[in-house]
C-alpha cells in the first residue's frame, strides 16, 4: 500500500466521516463494522485493505484518490 496510506488514511477518514456529520458508530453500521474498527483506522492503529476503500467510496460517494493520497475533493464529482 501507499506510504500516505498507512500515515495519513486515517486522519481523512475522519475528515469525511464528519463532513457527512456522521458519528463513527452511525458510519460503522452504514459499512456493517463494528464502530471500534472505525475507530481504530481513524487512530492509525490499523490500516484498511482496498476493499475496505472501495466500500467506503461506494457508500459515500467519498473519492478514493482523497482517502488514499490526499488529493482532490473529498466527494466524487464522477456521474456514471
Amino acid at each position: 500500500m501507499p506510504k500516505n496510506l498507512t500515515d495519513d488514511f486515517g486522519p481523512r477518514l475522519r475528515q469525511a466521516r464528519k463532513t457527512l456529520k456522521l458519528s463513527q458508530k452511525e458510519f460503522a453500521q452504514r459499512l456493517n463494522f463494528a464502530n471500534s474498527y472505525i475507530c481504530e483506522i481513524e487512530t492509525g492503529k490499523i490500516k484498511p485493505g482496498i476493499d475496505f476503500v472501495s466500500r467506503v467510496s461506494s457508500e459515500f460517494n467519498i473519492n478514493a484518490t482523497f482517502l488514499i493520497q490526499g488529493e482532490g475533493e473529498i466527494f466524487s464529482t464522477a456521474t456514471t
